[in-house]
């Protein structure tokens, strides 16, 4: 009897003690800081964008530059992590690139990364 009491205690205890486990995750899950080739990108987190809009520009300047994918420098909320990982290069010109954010508590944001161009 007493080893059955003992046994209900423990898992009782072990049952509460994963449930404070799980409250204790943080939920934080933004991207903090996007950067590309020293330009940093402007983070909307109402509608969940990071863009960068380039300086006014005639066509024949846009044709010019570089359209080739890079690696971003992405920081993120502590804990959490993100999907496509920074490390893998990206085609960010003419091309809007999703970025899915998992915090520690497994909840998730998507935030829609973009390039803008201003012709003149």
């Amino acid at each position: 009897m007493k080893i059955r009491l003992l046994a209900i205690v423990l898992m009782a205890v072990s049952v509460g003690l994963g449930a404070c486990s799980k409250k204790n995750k943080s939920s934080e899950k933004k991207i903090l800081g996007f950067e590309v080739n020293g330009a940093i990108y402007q983070i909307n987190e109402s509608n969940h964008t990071v863009t960068y809009t380039y300086p006014k520009m005639g066509i024949e300047q846009w044709e010019n530059m570089p359209t080739g994918a890079v690696s971003p420098k992405i920081t993120i909320s502590d804990k959490a992590t993100i999907d496509p990982p920074a490390s893998k290069s990206q085609t960010f010109v003419d091309n809007t690139v999703l970025y899915t954010v998992t915090a520690e508590d497994g909840t998730i944001q998507s935030y829609k990364v973009q390039v803008d161009k201003q012709l003149e």
